[in-house]
């Protein structure tokens, strides 16, 4: 059987709303139905511990554990009509089928009954890998970038949100003690402690989204925790970005990411001047949502993709569905959006990928069944962030209580010596062909 065949379900992105999005829909679909998993990529990392797999001072036992090869019999059962394309790149968004860069069954477009988006964010790598990088060029950098890192002797890290904190207080400083560790955010705390863009509530502006603030008392407790480590923080300043081809005085920082040649000044917009051999981007994630931007900008927030509370994408090009029950027609096939990549509330991190990844999957079968659909939530709207080994903080909106402050116990224990890899990464491949990674006592301390 072809692709003409079946009735086509494309996820486009293999990470954690892409890949549980896939395990949660499978077991619910009949044969007539058919998910093609697309990745630019051939294999699956976990992105909650790739900072960690580019500091371990283990790192070639960690490096080997954050990345997975992406196949049909590690992804799907034995037997099933389900496919891994990769890999493969996404070239363009059809109302009815997408072009992939090389062929699947004889054709590079595929027809779909639906596709679902979940390109995820581009940041600086090793965060995220080059989406032209093989496995063994990603391991690769992750070694050589440790190497790196415990030499340097000044890094600046551009954006105190939880991947600046994570990157300062349980890497760098972790394997390097010695160094001069900056901060630069533009908030007046850590994180968000205010809402960025607050919409009155009297207003008809449709919402825009912005990552839920934190109480301001995280805040606080993360800012002491990084100057008990020796965490320069420079808050309410930005650093200036050179563009691209612009000309700067000698020794000053070219806006070149990652390792230095020498020790760069780099400038901020209040006058002040840090030095820096090292410059590292946690700030500003742009989502892959270029293939709707094509399309139809007025379906972008922002960058992101908007959807509704169902998770459509919000795009009269792609999606045609609201037009044609209007019209007194239902046609099924449409778009979705999950993960960093779209407007969906709650913060953009892996719990709240996973949940999209459910909804949607939820929202598909529930499709092909007429029946009635269900609304995102990002549910309890909690946050933990580790500084140093030892040390953390986070906090928790309950209902009817409000927010509660957690510590470093609890964060540990809730994320492990292992960054969930066991326990989250391993178990998301329900394939034969089992996936195993082990832990020994010496790569944990």
């Amino acid at each position: 059987m072809t692709h003409q065949d079946y009735n086509n379900i494309i996820i486009v992105g293999a990470s954690i709303a892409g890949h549980t999005l896939v395990n949660d829909l499978y077991p619910y679909l009949s044969s007539e139905y058919r998910i093609l998993l697309v990745d630019a990529l051939d294999f699956a990392f976990w992105p909650i511990a790739a900072i960690r797999a580019a500091t371990a001072p283990r790192l070639p036992l960690y490096s080997q554990a954050v990345t997975v090869p992406l196949t049909d019999d590690r992804v799907f059962p034995a037997g099933s009509q389900h496919r891994v394309i990769v890999p493969n790149r996404l070239v363009e968004c059809k109302e009815t089928s997408v072009v992939l860069e090389h062929p699947f069954e004889g054709s590079n477009e595929i027809p779909f009954w639906g596709c679902v988006i979940a390109t995820g964010a581009k940041q600086q790598a090793p965060l995220v890998p080059d989406l032209s990088f093989t496995e063994e060029e990603y391991k690769q950098l992750l070694r050589q970038y440790q190497r790196d890192l415990k030499e340097a002797k000044d890094v600046v890290i551009i954006g105190g949100g939880t991947v600046g904190i994570d990157l300062a207080g349980v890497h760098i400083r972790c394997i390097n003690d010695k160094a001069n560790i900056t901060i630069v955010h533009p908030r007046s705390g850590l994180l968000e402690p205010t809402p960025f863009n607050p919409i009155p509530a009297s207003t008809t502006t449709i919402p825009t989204y912005s990552s839920p603030p934190v109480d301001p008392r995280l805040s606080k407790n993360l800012e002491a925790l990084c100057r008990k480590l020796n965490i320069e923080l420079i808050l309410e300043d930005r650093v200036v970005i050179p563009k691209d081809g612009e000309v700067v005085g000698a020794g000053k920082w070219e806006g070149n990411y990652g390792k230095q040649e020498g020790v760069k000044v780099v400038g901020l917009e209040s006058g002040k001047q840090v030095k820096a051999d090292w410059v590292i981007m946690a700030a500003g994630t742009k989502p892959n949502s270029w293939m709707v931007a094509n399309k139809d900008e007025g379906a972008l927030d922002g960058k992101l993709i908007r959807v509704e509370e169902y998770l459509k994408v919000g795009s009269s090009v792609l999606c045609r569905t609201t037009a044609l029950m209007k019209a007194g027609h239902f046609d099924q096939r449409q778009y979705y959006a999950i993960g960093d990549v779209c407007s969906a509330p709650g913060f953009k991190a892996a719990r709240g990928a996973g949940l999209g990844g459910s909804n949607a999957a939820v929202n598909l079968v529930a499709e092909i069944k007429n029946k009635s659909r269900t609304k995102f939530s990002p549910g309890i709207i909690g946050l933990g962030i580790p500084v140093g080994h030892y040390e953390g903080a986070g906090m928790a909106t309950l209902p009817w209580i409000g927010n509660v402050m957690v510590g470093g116990a609890f964060i540990r224990r809730v994320r492990g010596d292992a960054t969930l890899i066991p326990k989250r990464f391993v178990t998301i491949f329900k394939g034969p062909n089992k996936v195993h990674i082990e832990f020994d006592d010496v790569l944990r301390k």
